[in-house]
């Protein structure tokens, strides 16, 4: 690697020679008995988020027997979630809802956490990250009963790591022709930094945090495992979210995605661009009605759904930006840019990452 050493360089020389893509330690994501086991070990304080009732599907013609199948909810962290598919036709589930990890509560603590603000800067695989990384430690400190600190994060450490390791500021590998290739491998760097160094957290406030509240151990938080899945997994990935557990993944982006407003459903279609974010829950909604009712009329003139081959219902990720709720410019568009939804099946072609923690220790 080039460079290694303080990670205090703001500015460090460009690499000579060229610098490889680092090396993970992965695992394998966690199976669906292992979050049917992890579904046990709350009461569930959220429950009522979601109606979480039995679906009989009535599509005989597919069931073997050609009898009715009923379907039973699944049995999760942070709340119980109805079934997405019939387990004899594999037909969506028609009844919609939706909801989202800050909305949840676990052992009685709000899983509620920061909406970073990447601003005009190509930081938004960084920003995403962290996020989730702030969303994965509230639920592991409320799982496991333990003091959590909420200290924020320090972004412009990890920024200092990247540098000071790869040879190039982040977000600037194409100035150089040794580095340009990693940034297409930005997360991979990213996660590789936090197992190999952590982020350093921010320093506290002693008027807000006393001294006894922040262990020695408390200087920087480090990943453990990282582990990839596919977005055609979709069932796998509404289980993983609902056992609060952070997804980070990209999006193709228009130029509509800087007007999607909060809580509505972005179309993505196709894009060259991209943009980085974790998503934070998951729904259902009846394509091509919007959840959010403010934006019913702009889908009138939406395709027919690609996952079905016509209007029905389909699967949706809520995704968590990093534009802050006041993002846009446009004083008349303030608002936009915090929470919003895909649809699950323009993920298709990309992998999700995911990662654990350390245990907290109070």
């Amino acid at each position: 690697m080039a460079g290694q050493g303080r990670y205090l360089a703001s500015t460090p020389p460009r690499p000579d020679v060229y610098v490889p893509v680092p090396r993970l330690r992965l695992c394998a994501p966690p199976t669906l008995a292992e979050l049917a086991e992890r579904g046990l070990l709350s009461t569930k304080p959220t429950s009522g988020l979601v109606p979480a009732d039995e679906w009989e599907c009535k599509n005989n013609k597919y069931h073997t027997g050609r009898k009715p199948v009923i379907n039973y909810p699944t049995n999760n962290l942070l709340l119980n979630l109805p079934p997405l598919y019939c387990t004899g036709c594999k037909r969506t589930n028609p009844f919609a809802y939706g909801w989202k990890v800050p909305l949840c509560t676990l052992n009685h603590v709000p899983l509620r956490f920061l909406i970073r603000n990447q601003g005009e800067f190509d930081t938004c695989v960084a920003h995403a990250i962290l996020a989730a990384l702030d969303m994965q430690r509230g639920v592991d400190s409320a799982l496991f009963s333990e003091a959590e600190t909420k200290q924020a994060l320090n972004i412009l450490d990890l920024f200092h790591k990247y540098s000071d390791v790869f040879g190039v500021p982040f977000s600037e590998e194409h100035e150089s022709p040794h580095t340009e290739h990693l940034a297409l491998h930005r997360a991979a760097c990213i996660f590789f930094l936090l197992q190999q160094y952590g982020v350093k957290y921010a320093a506290p406030k002693a008027a807000t945090i006393p001294r006894r509240v922040l262990p020695q151990h408390h200087i920087a938080l480090q990943v453990l495992d990282v582990f990839r899945i596919s977005s055609l997994m979709l069932e796998h990935i509404v289980m993983l979210l609902a056992n609060g557990f952070a997804l980070v993944t990209g999006l193709p982006t228009g130029r509509a995605f800087t007007f999607t407003s909060s809580g509505e459903i972005y179309d993505a279609g196709l894009s060259d661009d991209n943009h980085f974010l974790v998503l934070i829950g998951s729904g259902v909604a009846h394509y091509p009605a919007n959840p959010n009712d403010g934006n019913v009329l702009s889908t009138s003139s939406w395709p027919p759904n690609p996952s079905r081959r016509g209007w029905g219902p389909r699967l949706y990720f809520s995704a968590r930006n990093s534009w802050k709720d006041y993002s846009h410019p446009e004083a008349a568009l303030l608002g936009y840019g915090g929470d919003f939804n895909i649809w699950a099946d323009q993920l298709a072609g990309v992998d999700l990452w995911g990662f654990h923690l350390p245990r907290p220790r109070g």
